[in-house]
């Protein structure tokens, strides 16, 4: 993140700006050919168009990844969409992660930014100054500014599909009606009478609808016919932004209430708009934009993009991120995406039997639980601290998974806590991989870790290496420690 006394004061002035800067969270569907005018039916042909692309997963099953959360759909659902995984505010980025967090780049001296606490995180959406997340289980949460209450979304419940626009939030409940917190200038909270919703985006002063036939409504400034989509027919999606609202037609053709530059938009899968320019991405996975100077003709294998006035970000299908800085330039960081993967890769669950091993350290006889697990023997790492303690090998360990860190000390020595060398019930169990952060005499490092009955297991050999102890045997056969002799 580049924070500099220019950039800062650059931020500082584009917050003040931020009344035509505004742009809406796009949310974005993939359409391969046209057959039915229903929109269901639509929905459906656009996910069959993304089955070649790599899915990236959710919270409950990497595999089940839909291409749109616009969906007339009354269960709890908490798929991760392709397209919801990245938001972008003026100066700033949010990319979901398939685990359901949420990371950052840029600088928003609102606070819109500060989402590091945030977990099992569905879509997500960035205004001006705050940036608001959907949770799997239909709630919502927001950090930032709340002069106007737009933050005020504790009481949420049901939604399926959140939008920012300027200083207010719309969200989309699962029975097809919106509600709304923030400001209500020129009527752009007042939606309570809508039904039949399939979609919402908002601009600055604008909140528009897509509804189960195609049509579209639009509330809000009605400046010089902004709001003019009361002929449009056949949308299947729909973005609203500073000074103009665009939808995206079954044909892959692109509509506009201000501006003809999107007529010249073939074959696309997906919109959003911001502050002077408009894109649209390709069913071939290329982006195409109205701006002469933002370009992205390297761009290739995107599944998703969001748009503001400081930078256009992309999605490609690997997990990886690309970002571009706008018309209205200025640096805080906010493309500073070159390192992220928001694929996250969940281990499978697998099934293992605990074993009480044989295990002799020094040629002193002790017995152990230990697992098979994947061909490789996993211990509890207090157990094998337990039977190293007082040889020249001892290590001490700190932490716990509630703690979701492991301190390992090899300069002092164990203190039993109880419950050491305990014997396994012999019973088979369902277990999944943990994630901790791991360090041993002070650095970090990656080990194979599964909690069991809320104890940590390390894959012995990890430990062991690291430690520089030699060991043989498995779980299955036994196991030799001698603390005389290197590992190998």
């Amino acid at each position: 993140m580049k924070k500099s006394i220019l950039s800062i004061a650059l931020t500082i002035v584009m917050v003040v700006l931020s009344a035509a800067t505004s742009h809406s969270q796009s949310g974005y569907m993939a359409y391969a050919k046209e057959t039915s005018s229903d929109p269901v039916d639509m929905l459906k042909e656009f996910e069959e168009a993304l089955k070649g692309l790599d899915n990236l997963g959710d919270i409950d099953n990497l595999d089940d990844v839909t291409t749109s959360n616009i969906q007339n759909s009354t269960g709890n659902k908490s798929t991760i969409e392709t397209d919801m995984m990245i938001a972008v505010g003026d100066g700033y980025t949010l990319g979901l992660k398939t685990d359901g967090t949420v990371i950052s780049a840029g600088l928003s001296l609102s606070g819109a930014d500060q989402v590091s606490d945030w977990s099992n995180i569905t879509m997500i959406a960035c205004g001006n100054n705050h940036s608001v997340g959907l949770k799997s289980d239909g709630t919502v949460v927001a950090v930032g500014s709340s002069g106007s209450g737009e933050c005020d979304v504790e009481e949420w419940k049901d939604i399926k599909m959140i939008v920012t626009g300027q200083d207010f939030t719309i969200g989309l409940k699962k029975n097809g009606t919106v509600v709304a917190t923030g400001s209500n200038e020129h009527g752009v909270a007042e939606v309570e009478d809508w039904k039949n919703i399939v979609s919402v985006s908002a601009g600055s002063h604008v909140t528009v609808g897509l509804k189960s036939d195609g049509t579209v409504l639009a509330i809000g400034k009605d400046c010089l016919g902004i709001l003019d989509v009361g002929e449009w027919r056949d949308i299947i999606e729909i973005q609203a932004a500073v000074d103009n609202i665009i939808g995206l037609k079954k044909d892959g053709t692109v509509v506009n209430t201000m501006s003809s530059k999107t007529s010249e938009f073939k074959d696309v899968i997906a919109i959003d708009a911001s502050l002077g320019y408009e894109a649209g991405l390709k069913k071939d996975g290329t982006v195409v934009t109205t701006s002469d100077t933002i370009n992205v003709s390297s761009w290739k294998n995107i599944i998703a993009i969001s748009a503001s006035g400081s930078h256009l970000v992309g999605l490609k299908s690997d997990g990886t991120v690309v970002a571009i800085e706008a018309n209205m330039t200025w640096d805080v960081g906010q493309c500073d995406v070159q390192g992220w993967m928001l694929k996250v890769e969940k281990e499978k669950a697998v099934t293992a039997t605990s074993t009480n091993s044989k295990i002799e350290v020094n040629s002193k006889k002790f017995t152990i639980e230990a697992y098979m697990i994947n061909k490789s023997t996993y211990v509890k790492i207090r157990d094998l601290a337990y039977v190293l303690k007082g040889t020249n090998n001892k290590f001490s360990v700190a932490g716990d998974g509630l703690k979701k860190s492991i301190k390992i000390n090899s300069k002092t020595d164990y203190k039993a806590i109880g419950g050491e060398l305990a014997k396994g019930d012999k019973k088979p169990k369902v277990i999944v991989k943990k994630s901790l952060e791991i360090y041993v005499d002070g650095e970090k490092v990656k080990f194979s870790v599964y909690e069991i009955n809320n104890e940590i297991y390390f894959k012995l050999h990890d430990i062991m290496k690291k430690l520089n102890i030699y060991v043989k045997g498995s779980a299955a056969k036994g196991i030799t420690i001698d603390t005389k002799k290197a590992y190998k």
